[in-house]
């Protein structure tokens, strides 16, 4: 192959073009050198300008992000539930304040409420022991827990005291009409029971108001106590009724019986409609002078 190249060239150039090959031969080498020597002191130059990050950093930092995000996703789930806790204890706070409302108003709309004290108790004990006794009814005020609450009271303390008190509530239904206090009722004087003025006496001892009045809806022989509304509620100017001015209750007025402990009520026999007013029926011969022993 090479002596085919060498016959096309001249003979006299032979010498020229060996002397270029020789020259070439020597240049290369060194051209190379030079180039490798360049880029050798290039790529220096730029790994001391900008380093490459360590294997190290490299494995760490992938790592590094990953918790980050679990933190935060473990901090929003713990302020989550705190702000429900929060929310939770809040509801609470909000239901016993309700409660403690409903508490107070409860409280207060029965601070007037009438009551019997042990002292009143013990008093009626002492002032009716020597006294006569026998059947006492009580009438209550419809739709009235107030009346019923202290009917229940009076109950209790006839019981207690010896008397024969009928195990059921009589009610009575008032429109336009008042009837205020504890009243100790009959059909008239003449047929007042011998215990009916005695017992009125034994509660004015006590210190328990009551008044004894003609109420024409108690049969004649019995003793009617009606737990009429709170006086605390009533003007201040109210008087029990009176000969000259009272009138005739109105006709509309009902009276049903109802059971000390049930809520329902069954209607009674018809009482006798008042023909009068209620009166004072205080008998010439019973007098409120009679003091226990």
């Amino acid at each position: 192959m090479w002596e085919s190249l060498f016959q096309l060239v001249p003979e006299k150039r032979l010498p020229f073009l060996l002397q270029a090959f020789t020259f070439l031969t020597i240049l290369l080498p060194i051209a190379a050198a030079l180039s490798a020597t360049v880029a050798w002191k290039l790529h220096d130059h730029l790994g001391k300008g900008a380093p490459a990050p360590s294997p190290a950093v490299a494995a760490v930092a992938p790592p590094t992000s990953v918790e980050n995000s679990t933190d935060l996703q473990a901090a929003l789930r713990a302020t989550q539930a705190a702000l429900q806790r929060t929310e939770a204890a809040l509801q609470q706070a909000r239901e016993d304040l309700k409660a403690s409302e409903l508490r107070t108003q409860n409280a207060v709309a029965h601070a007037a409420d009438r009551k019997i004290t042990p002292a009143q108790r013990q008093r009626f004990l002492v002032a009716s022991k020597l006294r006569p006794k026998g059947p006492v009814g009580i009438t209550i005020i419809a739709d009235n827990p107030e009346s019923e609450n202290y009917g229940t009271l009076i109950r209790k303390l006839l019981v207690q005291a010896g008397y024969d008190v009928s195990p059921e509530f009589s009610t009575i239904t008032l429109h336009n009409e008042s009837l205020v206090g504890l009243r100790v009722g009959a059909f008239s004087k003449e047929t007042a029971p011998p215990h009916a003025l005695p017992l009125a006496a034994s509660l004015i001892d006590s210190d328990i108001p009551a008044f004894p009045v003609v109420d024409r809806r108690v049969p004649e022989g019995r003793v009617e106590i009606t737990v009429g509304t709170n006086p605390a509620g009533a003007p201040e100017d109210f008087l029990p009724p009176s000969p000259s001015s009272s009138t005739p209750p109105p006709a509309s007025t009902t009276s049903t019986r109802k059971g000390s402990k049930a809520k329902g009520s069954k209607t009674a026999a018809a009482s006798p409609a008042p023909s009068e007013a209620e009166l004072p029926f205080p008998p010439a011969k019973l007098s409120l002078e009679i003091t226990p022993e």
